[in-house]
């Protein structure tokens, strides 16, 4: 299990105050988490600090079934789905969070 961490800098309007984002798992077969319409402007006011934890998806893309896999693509391609499947889904049908999107205002 990794603990990398990437910063970067975003700008967000009172008029656009809805972020979304998603990351690629790399090496992975075409894992990636996202966030989608993460309010940062809420009750008159921005937040100062929100985390957001996320669940790894599959693109439906590609038929790896490890974190490393080599290239073997889907034909037709699938749909886009939580992994429930091992190794980071457990097998019961819910996808448990992996990571986080951190959002820190800064003056």
């Amino acid at each position: 299990s990794g603990t990398d961490s990437a910063t970067f800098t975003l700008e967000v309007r009172q008029n656009y105050p809805l972020v979304s984002l998603a990351a690629k798992l790399s090496p992975s077969p075409d894992w990636f988490v996202t966030v989608l319409s993460v309010e940062l402007f809420q009750n008159g006011q921005w937040l100062d600090e929100l985390e957001v934890p996320v669940e790894v998806f599959d693109a439906g893309t590609d038929s790896g079934t490890t974190f490393d896999a080599p290239d073997q693509p889907t034909f037709p391609p699938g749909t886009v789905e939580p992994l429930l499947t091992p190794p980071l889904g457990d097998g019961s049908g819910v996808s448990p969070p992996v990571a986080a999107f951190h959002f820190v205002r800064k003056s």
